[in-house]
């Protein structure tokens, strides 16, 4: 057997942001996903940079492991379903 060392990072198949993602579990909650009010951060009072991308790379582990990532809707549901 072929142990792979390192740190590998596991993602969903795309980037969602943190509003989309709140929706997400709203819905899975059983709660309107309009509680959530998306707010851009320079109108909070951010004055750090700001990314494009938040998420890291994992092609990778893709080819290393041969899998491929789950559907970022999957994911958030299933993290949300285990409050």
């Amino acid at each position: 057997m072929n142990k792979a060392k390192g740190i590998y990072h596991f993602s969903a198949e795309r980037d969602i942001s943190y509003a989309e993602a709140a929706q997400i579990g709203c819905a899975t909650l059983g709660f309107d996903s309009n509680l959530v009010k998306p707010k851009k951060a320079k109108e909070l009072g951010y004055n750090g940079p700001l990314f494009k991308k938040t998420s890291l790379d994992i092609i990778k582990t893709q080819e290393l492991l041969g899998i491929n990532p789950p559907k970022v809707e999957w994911t958030i549901l299933q993290a949300f379903k285990s409050i």
